[in-house]
C-alpha cells in the first residue's frame, strides 16, 4: 500500500525506499528523484489492491491501478489488472527490477500445481540422461514437432561442449500447455584441456512443452 500510495503522490524519496540495498549504493536519492521527475512514464491516478501471495522470499500483489501518461496529459486514463511480482532482501520486501522479471515465476494462484510436480519429475529425468552424458536419450526429451528441425547430430553438437557436473532447481512454472524450470547448473566447458578450471554455476531457464500428456524440452526455444 506504501509503495502504490508513494505512487499516486509521485513521492519519490518514499518510492527510493523501495529500491533494493545494492542500487542505492550506486544510485543516491537526488539522481534517483531527477531520473523518476524526467523518465517515470506513468502518472498513476488510482489503485486497489487485490490479492497478495507469498511463496517462501517471493511475492506477488495484484493490483489494479489507473494511469495516465505523464507526458501526454491529456491521452486516456487507462485501467490496468497487474501482478506485480517482489522479493525478500536482507528481510525486508522490495519490487523486482523491471530487467529480472523474468527470472521470477507467475504468481502461485495462477499456475499449475499437479502439473508442475509432473514436469519436475520429467526434468529430473533428463537430468539423469544430461549427467550420463546420454545424448540420445536427453534428444528423446525434445518436442517431437522440433526433432524433425533439429536433428539429433546438431543436439549432440551442442550439448556436448559443456559438462554438467550438477544442479539445483530454483522453481517450477506451469500455464497451460507451456512449462519453464530455472535451474542452476554447476557447469565448465568440456574441452580436455580445461578440466582443471574452476566450475561455475549458471543459472538458466529452460522452456519446456506438454504435448499429448507428457512434457518435452522446447527445443527451438533452448537452442535459440
Amino acid at each position: 500500500m506504501k509503495y502504490w500510495n508513494a505512487r499516486i503522490a509521485q513521492d519519490w524519496t518514499t518510492l527510493y525506499e523501495f529500491a533494493e540495498p545494492d542500487l542505492r549504493t550506486q544510485v543516491s536519492l537526488a539522481q534517483f528523484e531527477q531520473w523518476s521527475r524526467t523518465n517515470e512514464p506513468f502518472d498513476v491516478r488510482s489503485f486497489q489492491m487485490d490479492h497478495v501471495e507469498v511463496q517462501g522470499d517471493r511475492g506477488w500483489a495484484q493490483v489494479r491501478y489507473a494511469a495516465g501518461l505523464t507526458r501526454f496529459p491529456d491521452a486516456p486514463i487507462r485501467e490496468v489488472d497487474h501482478w506485480q511480482k517482489w522479493r525478500l532482501v536482507q528481510g525486508e520486501w522490495y519490487p523486482v527490477p523491471p530487467r529480472e522479471l523474468g527470472a521470477y515465476p507467475a504468481a502461485p494462484s495462477l499456475r499449475n500445481a499437479s502439473e508442475e510436480a509432473k514436469l519436475l519429475e520429467r526434468f529430473e529425468e533428463s537430468w539423469l540422461a544430461r549427467s550420463r552424458r546420454d545424448w540420445k536419450a536427453l534428444y528423446r526429451f525434445g518436442d517431437p514437432d522440433d526433432l524433425s528441425r533439429v536433428s539429433e547430430q546438431q543436439f549432440i553438437a551442442a550439448e556436448s561442449l559443456i559438462e554438467h557436473i550438477d544442479h539445483v532447481v530454483d522453481w517450477v512454472e506451469v500455464l497451460g500447455d507451456s512449462g519453464r524450470v530455472r535451474v542452476g547448473y554447476r557447469h565448465r566447458l568440456s574441452d580436455p584441456n580445461l578440466t582443471k578450471l574452476t566450475p561455475t554455476t549458471l543459472y538458466v531457464i529452460e522452456p519446456w512443452i506438454r504435448r499429448d500428456n507428457e512434457w518435452y524440452r522446447d527445443l527451438d526455444r533452448t537452442l535459440q
